[in-house]
């Protein structure tokens, strides 16, 4: 048996913008996949070591389909980054290291933070708002047209997409507003929140954490610089 016919190779790669959405898919973040920077400053990115990069390459050299989940999230400025890391990985000038990438999303949900949509010029590079992003240009689109999370209360998809859409008409309105739970009362348990800030959201999830009856556990995170860390202080 050869290396790649090794039943334990890596050869599809599924990402997702964040930690919650790469959980869903039983994938990785972008960030740890690419070793991609935490933030989205305009400037070149710092090129990893060798070190670094024989372990990805060891890890990716069969990977022949990249998945990018939540593609919404992702910014133009991530998308070049991508392109950047494959082909330092792979020693190539060819786009993405010569690897398929599939993006998958909905562009009417969040939007990237820090950064252009993925298919707008990126803006770390000067003469992208003339020319565009070629990247993007090089992806083929396939709109899914048939609801199935909500499918079975068409009333409700209906107001989504208008809602999505930017046009609610009056109908969709008193739908979310019949929808509304008093200040007074009880949300339901498994209902999702959202808040405003960050201090509103941990303690909430502060709240949460006291009512579990299970065994506690602590996980302490170490951060550590991956690369040159002259050439990440200048780059970044």
């Amino acid at each position: 048996m050869s290396v790649s016919d090794s039943p334990d190779d890596l050869r599809v790669l599924v990402c997702a913008s964040t930690g919650k959405a790469a959980f869903n898919v039983f994938g990785m973040t972008l960030h740890f996949s690419f070793r991609l920077p935490k933030n989205q400053r305009k400037r070149k990115l710092a090129d990893l070591d060798n070190s670094t990069v024989s372990t990805l390459y060891t890890r990716l050299r069969n990977v022949r389909l990249i998945i990018i989940d939540e593609s919404s999230m992702v910014s133009s400025n991530q998308l070049y980054q991508i392109d950047f890391r494959l082909r330092q990985i792979f020693g190539t000038d060819v786009d993405f290291g010569n690897i398929p990438i599939m993006v998958v999303g909905d562009f009417r949900q969040l939007p990237p933070v820090g950064g252009p949509y993925i298919f707008k010029p990126p803006s770390h590079l000067p003469t992208a708002e003339l020319v565009g992003s070629h990247l993007w240009e090089m992806f083929k689109i396939y709109e899914l047209e048939e609801i199935m999370r909500q499918k079975g209360d068409q009333r409700f998809c209906k107001a989504l997409n208008n809602l999505g859409s930017g046009c609610l008409e009056p109908e969709d309105v008193a739908l979310f507003n019949s929808r509304e739970v008093n200040s007074k009362l009880k949300a339901p348990e498994e209902a999702i929140n959202l808040f405003l800030t960050n201090k509103e959201c941990e303690e909430f999830n502060q709240q949460m954490h006291k009512k579990l009856k299970t065994e506690g556990a602590i996980s302490t995170a170490h951060d550590v610089i991956e690369g040159d860390l002259y050439k990440f202080s200048e780059v970044n």
